[in-house]
């Protein structure tokens, strides 16, 4: 009796679609996996903190996350990029407002 070979587990690159998943999330969530490294090192040079890196990489996810149907997968690398780079902007937009806010109540 010949049993079936035993199939490997997939890769932490593959992404198995599970019930109620879009075609569209599981490729938007591959490729942000395979391109966050990349884009935690980019945002950390722009920000000089890796927590507040790591942040808006989430954030970069979610928002792109909660338009995927919307997007064109055509070249989601620049996507991933530009929207770290514009959601860096608001958070050093934001930081340096806190700061102000801070020097006028302590005047």
């Amino acid at each position: 009796m010949m049993s079936e070979p035993e199939q490997a587990p997939p890769s932490k690159a593959e992404v198995i679609p599970l019930r109620g998943r879009d075609r569209a999330g599981a490729t938007l969530e591959t490729a942000f996996r395979e391109k966050e490294p990349f884009l935690i090192q980019f945002l950390t040079h722009r920000l000089g903190s890796l927590a507040e890196a790591q942040d808006v990489a989430q954030a970069v996810f979610l928002k792109l996350w909660q338009r995927r149907s919307e997007l064109s997968i055509d070249n989601l690398e620049a996507l991933f990029f530009i929207t770290a780079r514009n959601l860096a902007t608001d958070a050093l937009r934001s930081r340096r407002t806190g700061r102000l806010a801070m020097l006028h109540r302590a005047q």
